[in-house]
């Protein structure tokens, strides 16, 4: 009985423990990046006051700035901390990806499109 008791308790954590991650991948698959501006229309006075105050809401001036001085995978690490979602299906280039080019909402938030379907 105890040995039974044993398997029933590990198989259930090894049920949970693959929902969880079943779950979170899938949340993280349907989930997109959508820019700070249409963060805007529902959060006005917080959009505004972080465009206003916030040096990271500019932050592609300084990608800007050093970028003719870098080699491509120097480039690649400023992406990681002055852009939005960069390597986590966001930024990808200024032509292609804009809209993330600065560090915006999501950057804390996460990915917004389910969010503003809401």
């Amino acid at each position: 009985m105890l040995l039974f008791k044993k398997c029933l308790l590990s198989a259930l954590f090894l049920a949970f423990i693959q929902l969880f991650f079943v779950q979170a991948g899938n949340a993280d698959n349907t989930k997109t990046y959508i820019g700070s501006k249409n963060c805007a229309p529902c959060h006005e006075e917080q959009y505004n006051s972080f465009i206003k105050h916030s040096k990271k809401a500019h932050s592609w001036n300084s990608v800007a700035i050093m970028k003719p001085k870098l080699k491509e995978h120097e480039l690649q690490k400023c992406y990681e901390c002055h852009t939005t979602g960069y390597n986590k299906g966001g930024f990808k280039s200024i032509e292609t990806t804009p809209e993330l080019a600065d560090v915006g909402c999501e950057t804390c938030h996460g990915p917004g499109s389910e969010h503003a379907e809401n």
